[in-house]
């Protein structure tokens, strides 16, 4: 077992995000014979001067293999409370070409969903095919109608063809409306696409059969995929317009008491301390839950009182709640519409089915905050990091939306760590670490206290090392950089190699060689997020050991990151090292990933993490 030189805590605690730490799978293209489903899908949409819509919708499913066989035995269809469903039908297709059609009790209608985090009036229908065999072939169709919603001003709608085990041999997807449809699209090169003359009809065509399957794509995410977008018109202020009108009425009325009696509170505090009571107080007054059990639920938020009176409410209703006592203290805020997640998509229409979360910009000490309401925790001034790097339409004050950028944070210190290790003859050894947290990191550790406890993030911390002790001050009012003293008595020893015991400090970078080797290897296609442009630091030093074979200093130089690894054996025979981590990106392309400049970077890396490992015996200097 090799020995590294920060116990399995301390590297958590101190590399929480260094370049290409997430040890990750690479992403392939799966071959076409191995799809379990052919897939053969129609859809045409007539859209009314209401903006409702009727749809007629048919799909075929061939099955291929005994996995498809499993996955489609049951089929499911969710509709929303605004969609409606008729003149449902289904049939199996035995191979001799035999169609057998679906008795009516095998078409179930369940209505509603409901968890700890949602409920709603949706019905979903649920499809039985039971005795298909491999070969056979499942068909299903049904008429939908979408009716006019309060909020919807103008026709909007989106198709996303993501990765998925499914081949599709044929697609088809018509609209026609008595108005000019606009489309926006990106890697539309396998598809077809026809407007009429006078554009108020739409055909959109797969070319040829496609399967974009992917494996192992858990730490890449194919981000060039193909994008359909159809609308009437491609102004924000068309599709927004009619939201800001509703948001700004709703932040019009006055707070409800719970919420006046905070704001009268916080009252001449200083603006930071007012936000982050305001945090906190949302935290431990309402609760997360999506309640979606009204037609127009999916975007316009509860009034104030109603939410008050709830005591739950989702990101927009909590939003619009923290918006209004914002105002009320004498700052600037707006609810603006965001796509959350690692990725959010370049705004091809700026309509309102392309975000799908709703959070707060705030003025705070004459600085812009983005601030999620939903999340119980807030790092001052700090935007989460699966928000950052971005678009968001923001509902002005001024009755009309705006279309702004969250920017990706700029590089700071993420984890700055101090480590000093006795070592005894026994080879058992005393750890001293002193880790400074910023950023991501501390905001993740705030989470962690707040749902588990102070406890869990010390047990964390400690990974189990008895004796271990972990000195930090309270959360309740952080202050970074966030210091955590971690003191780790009679650590046991390493094992030994001829004698010898050996540390790695390259491990503390976290580069996934391997995973990125395979990548190269075997026609990975996703990019890599690595996080964000950050920097991590740990210098350390031993006593009570005598080198057998002495580390390398090294430094390699990308556009990507940069790392350096600094080696010296002062005079009283302490060895002592310095390894710094510095991001410059956010995301690493694919074409990066596979260029020569990438794998000349990657041979650098591993020759640098190979001459940082050094042997060592517990004998002291000197003898």
């Amino acid at each position: 077992m090799i020995r590294y030189p920060l116990t399995a805590a301390t590297r958590r605690a101190a590399c929480a995000l260094t370049l290409l730490a997430a040890s990750p799978c690479f992403a392939s293209l799966q071959p076409a014979k191995d799809a379990p489903v052919a897939v053969k899908t129609t859809e045409t949409c007539r859209v009314h001067a209401d903006l409702s819509e009727d749809c007629t919708y048919k799909m075929h499913m061939d099955i291929l293999t005994s996995a498809g066989r499993d996955t489609f035995s049951q089929l499911d269809v969710p509709a929303p409370p605004s969609h409606t469903l008729s003149d449902i039908e289904a049939y199996i297709i035995k191979r001799d070409g035999t169609r057998r059609r679906l008795p009516d009790s095998h078409i179930v209608k369940k209505s509603g969903t409901s968890s700890e985090k949602y409920i709603d009036n949706s019905t979903t229908t649920i499809f039985l095919f039971e005795g298909i065999e491999v070969g056979d072939a499942i068909e299903y169709s049904f008429k939908e109608h979408n009716k006019a919603t309060k909020e919807i001003a103008t026709f909007q709608r989106n198709v996303t063809f993501a990765p998925e085990a499914v081949r599709y041999d044929s697609f088809h997807l018509e609209y026609v409306a008595d108005r000019p449809i606009i489309l926006r699209g990106e890697e539309l090169d396998a598809f077809k696409v026809k407007s009429s003359e006078d554009g108020k009809k739409i055909t959109i065509d797969l070319a040829q059969p496609r399967y974009f399957a992917i494996e192992n794509e858990d730490a890449f995410i194919v981000r060039k995929l193909p994008r359909i977008e159809l609308a009437f018109s491609d102004k924000l202020d068309d599709h927004y317009g009619k939201v800001v009108g509703l948001y700004n009425e709703i932040l019009s009325a006055p707070l409800p008491p719970g919420a006046a009696m905070e704001v009268e509170r916080l009252k001449n505090k200083p603006q930071q301390e007012q936000i982050r009571s305001l945090i906190r107080f949302l935290a431990d007054n309402y609760r997360y839950l999506a309640d979606y059990r009204l037609d127009n639920r999916g975007r316009i938020p509860f009034d104030l009182a109603e939410t008050e009176k709830n005591g739950y409410g989702d990101c927009k209703d909590l939003t619009v709640l923290l918006t209004a006592m914002i105002r009320s203290l004498g700052m600037d805020a707006e609810p603006a519409f965001v796509k959350q997640g690692d990725y959010a998509p370049n705004l091809l229409i700026p309509g309102l089915q392309a975000a799908d979360h709703v959070i707060v910009r705030a003025t705070v000490d004459g600085k812009t905050w983005w601030i999620d309401a939903t999340i119980p925790v807030l790092l001052p001034g700090y935007t989460p990091d699966n928000l950052q790097d971005r678009w968001a339409v923001v509902l002005g004050k001024d009755g009309k939306p705006r279309l702004d950028t969250i920017p990706l944070a700029e590089a700071r210190m993420e984890n700055s760590t101090t480590q000093e290790t006795q070592f005894r003859p026994d080879g058992t050894s005393d750890i001293n670490t002193n880790t400074l947290f910023n950023g991501a990191p501390l905001l993740r550790l705030m989470a962690k206290e707040h749902d588990e406890g102070a406890n869990a993030v010390d047990q964390a911390f400690c990974d189990g090392n008895e004796g271990c002790i972990v000195t930090r001050p309270a959360m309740d009012k952080v202050t970074p950089p966030y210091q955590v003293k971690i003191h780790l008595p009679e650590q046991s020893a390493g094992s030994k190699h001829e004698g010898k015991y050996s540390m790695s400090p390259g491990d503390y970078f976290g580069f996934a060689l391997n995973e990125l080797k395979s990548y190269r290897a075997t026609g990975g296609i996703g990019d890599l997020n690595v996080g964000g442009p950050t920097i991590s630091e740990v210098s350390t030093r031993i006593s009570g050991i005598k080198l057998s074979r002495a580390p390398s200093a090294c430094h390699v130089r990308s556009r990507w990151g940069d790392y350096d690894a600094e080696f010296r054996q002062e005079a009283n025979g302490v060895v002592a090292y310095k390894l710094r981590a510095s991001e410059k990106v956010a995301w690493i392309p694919h074409d990066d990933l596979m260029s020569d400049e990438f794998g000349k970077f990657l041979k650098q890396a591993e020759a640098c993490y190979e001459g940082l490992t050094f042997s060592y015996t517990t004998e002291p200097s000197g003898k």
